[in-house]
């Protein structure tokens, strides 16, 4: 089947654009620059997430990137209900988020000390430790991570050294109903579940970082957990079909969702951005036909431009296959 040499992606002039979003948010707190990209099914949400999160960490920033939160909150990992917090805490979730977050920024948190002593359940992370050495301790204790992810972020929110980014996608499920139940088999909202409450904190303001941004991309396509109503109206979006005005709104999502500015991913690439495309697959011979400008524009025309349907009725048609 055909193949690429090594996965790309297509800088467009919404890329460009969200590198000026992220070089103005690098001067100011991350309470003014809470972003949510929105736009068409295909439109490319997702990668346009992913070349933010990539810029920032070339520019040295702390990022945390969650590639799916439906699995904070589709009932797919344990949880037990912790009377300190008053929500449902997520240990195996916050284990796994905490270990790629210290991984992939281990430099950077092996330079910012703990100004004073950090006290956990079963130990104490001595004041001037870094905080890779209070990482570790929530990596070794998968039971102490939702703990020491939590202190480790507040620890981020003091020093103004680095930019934090927080790149969420399927960011509507932090806004929905989980599918996760109480003893009483009711469903529990995703704000008392520790790692959605804790993402939906900074996605507020009401935590906030001295220099950074929070961005979401939102999902047009999951039919699981739909952009809810409480999002689309601070977002200015048009509902998914007619629904009555009156329809009741959870007034805690409202308060988690105000100040989000919506940014648009065009629904289209433009003729350069899908020629780009094109010559990548051109390149590595991926194309059984010869590429021409009739080839390209009936490509074009048939997509509508839209970047997924362009590669998967485009070119993934026209792929060669042995």
């Amino acid at each position: 089947m055909a193949h690429l040499s090594q996965p790309f992606s297509v800088i467009r002039g919404v890329t460009l654009r969200s590198y000026g979003w992220m070089n103005k948010a690098s001067k100011y707190p991350s309470r003014d620059s809470r972003i949510v990209l929105a736009g068409t099914r295909g439109c490319g949400k997702t990668i346009t997430l992913m070349q933010i999160a990539d810029y920032c960490a070339a520019e040295g920033w702390v990022v945390l990137y969650v590639p799916n939160t439906m699995n904070w909150v589709n009932s797919s990992a344990p949880y037990q209900y912790d009377a300190r917090t008053r929500t449902f805490v997520q240990p195996t979730i916050a284990h796994g988020t905490l270990k790629l977050f210290s991984t992939f920024n281990h430099q950077i948190l092996a330079q910012l000390k703990l100004p004073a002593d950090v006290v956990l359940d079963r130990t104490t992370v001595p004041a001037g430790a870094t905080l890779a050495a209070l990482a570790e301790r929530g990596v070794l204790e998968p039971s102490e991570a939702p703990e020491v992810f939590k202190l480790l972020l507040e620890q981020l929110q003091e020093q103004r050294e680095y930019p934090v980014l927080f790149a969420i996608d399927d960011f509507q499920a932090l806004y929905h109903q989980s599918t996760y139940r109480d003893p009483s088999f009711n469903y529990i909202q995703a704000y008392h579940l520790s790692m959605p409450r804790l993402m939906l904190e900074y996605a507020s303001g009401l935590k906030s970082f001295r220099r950074g941004a929070v961005v979401g991309a939102v999902s047009m396509s999951n039919y699981a957990f739909q952009l809810p109503m409480e999002l689309r109206d601070v977002l200015g979006l048009v509902p998914f079909r007619s629904s009555n005005i009156w329809a009741k709104r959870n007034p805690d999502y409202i308060t988690y969702a105000q100040g989000l500015r919506r940014e648009w991913v065009p629904p289209r690439m433009n003729v350069l951005e899908a020629a780009a495309m094109t010559e990548v697959w051109e390149h590595n011979e991926a194309l059984h036909s010869k590429l021409t400008e009739s080839l390209f524009m009936a490509k074009m025309a048939e997509s509508s431009g839209n970047p997924r349907e362009f590669l998967q009725h485009g070119l993934l048609k026209t792929a060669v296959t042995w």
